[in-house]
Formats: C-alpha cells, structure tokens, sequence
C-alpha cells in the first residue's frame, strides 16, 4: 500500500465515518482489500454493499469476498419494508459502501438508520468526480465539501501505461499540461 493507501486504515480505526476517494486506478480497490485484510487479521466483522447490483457484483469479484446492493445487505423487502433500521441495526463492525456517489439522498438516510454508530463504522468509496445519483442527492461530493467528515483522496493514478484515454482524462482532471 502508498502512504495515501495506509491513512484510510488510520482513519477507519479512528473515526465513525470516513471516506475514500479516488479516480479511476487510483487504488480505492487496492486500499479495500488491505482493509479487508486488517479487520479479518483482527477478528473484525464487515460487510460490503454497493448501490447497484453491478457494483456489489464488481465489488464482489474484486474483493473475493461477499458484497449486496444496500437494499438487500439491509434486507428490504416490499411491500413491508426494511428489516434493518432504527429499532434493528446491523450487527457488523464496519459497513463498508462503494459506488458512494452512487447513493441517493432516500437510501443513505435507511443506511444511517441502520448503522448504531456506537458499535459500527461507515467507510464511503466512491470517486468525487463520477455523476452523481440519478435520483436526488449529491451525498459523496456534499460530505466531502463540507470537510466534516475524514477522507482521504488518493491521488497517484496507478492503472495506466504511458499515454491513452484515462491518462488524458486524469491529466485534465488535475490540471496538469497535455
């Protein structure tokens, strides 16, 4: 791991909530799995949500570990509702969500009231600069803004070689000459 890598482990371990930022290839996959890697070695629960059944499907592969949508990890079932909430939270140590900018404004809301902040911590990953939730809500680019919460921003693009579309896109991104 970068030393950008190792201080999302320092601030998982020392806050509630935090967040993982990155580009495309910067290693936010990377730094999951070093993660994943420290709560197993400490005997710690996780679970692994993404917004979409795509990305807990991508999420899963990459981390060869169980990953669900945040409806299913929160287990919604229509019409009566969530299974977890307020009155029954989930019983992990640390949930962890990619795809954050994902998420909508609804959702997030039946994902904090399903975390009892007391025992759990929240880890958002996401990319500041994808589009947002296509229903209502910018959440990831929001908290980041307000600074309120930690994050940790990777900035050295790890997954390209000398030149191509990604390497364009994050040279712009950063405003670095062409």
């Amino acid at each position: 791991l970068s030393d950008e890598q190792i201080q999302i482990l320092d601030l998982v371990c020392k806050n509630n909530i935090a967040i993982l930022n990155g580009f495309a290839g910067a290693g936010k996959t990377y730094s999951t799995k070093g993660l994943i890697n420290m709560l197993e070695d400490l005997g710690k629960s996780y679970q692994l949500f993404a917004p979409t059944g795509r990305a807990s499907k991508v999420m899963n592969e990459n981390t060869d570990r169980p990953a669900s949508t945040i409806h299913r990890g929160l287990g919604y079932i229509p019409p009566n509702g969530w299974t977890y909430n307020e009155d029954h939270p989930l019983s992990t140590d640390i949930v962890i969500v990619d795809e954050s900018s994902m998420v909508d404004i609804w959702l997030f809301r039946r994902l904090l009231e399903a975390i009892d902040f007391s025992c759990t911590k929240l880890l958002m990953i996401g990319d500041s600069a994808q589009l947002p939730s296509v229903s209502a809500g910018n959440i990831l680019h929001d908290f980041m803004q307000s600074e309120i919460i930690p994050t940790v921003t990777l900035s050295k693009i790890f997954r390209y070689s000398s030149g191509g579309l990604r390497k364009v896109a994050s040279d712009a991104r950063c405003c670095k000459p062409f």
